[in-house]
């Protein structure tokens, strides 16, 4: 390893522990960990975060990002469909907390809760927007799974064409 890139690496190592102080975290390994600014725990990877599941001390499951992140360097590409459905449901809400993430294989988006965090830990979860209108997930409690709720909220969902939810 040349001379040059061991100085660009630290470089970059203590700017990622600046940004990581100026966020109010802590820096393990050289990734942001501890309390998000929000109250949850979870570290942030990138542009997306990743959660802490309550009862544990290692974030693990999907990284979500932001919704206006995407196709932003650093964000995963998302499908044609995929996509589009995403822009669609930002047509109709506009909102600074709709994240996405990749469950599985599944595509998701969901809108968090600005007093209950990105990794909230308790059920029944954030609903989940582009899938059956009782889809829910829970990235604090059970980040790799999606769940379903009893019912569906009253509320209209007119970016899912022919569905009533």
């Amino acid at each position: 390893m040349n001379l040059s890139r061991i100085r660009r690496d630290r470089r970059l190592e203590a700017l990622a522990s600046c940004l990581a102080l100026f966020a109010g975290l802590t820096t393990v390994s050289g990734a942001a960990s501890a309390t998000l600014p929000d109250g949850t725990a979870g570290r942030i990877v990138g542009r997306g975060v990743q959660c802490v599941p309550y009862g544990s001390t290692q974030p693990s499951g999907p990284i979500s990002y932001l919704a206006s992140d995407a196709g932003k360097p650093g964000v995963p590409r998302i499908d044609a469909a995929d996509l589009k459905m995403l822009r669609s449901i930002q047509h109709y809400l506009h909102s600074p907390t709709l994240r996405f993430a990749f469950v599985g294989l599944e595509f998701i988006v969901y809108k968090t809760d600005p007093v209950s965090g990105i990794c909230m830990d308790n059920a029944p979860g954030y609903q989940i927007l582009n899938h059956e209108c009782n889809a829910t997930y829970e990235p604090g409690e059970r980040p790799d799974v999606t769940s379903a709720a009893p019912s569906c909220p009253d509320y209209p969902r007119p970016w899912m064409h022919g569905s009533a939810g």
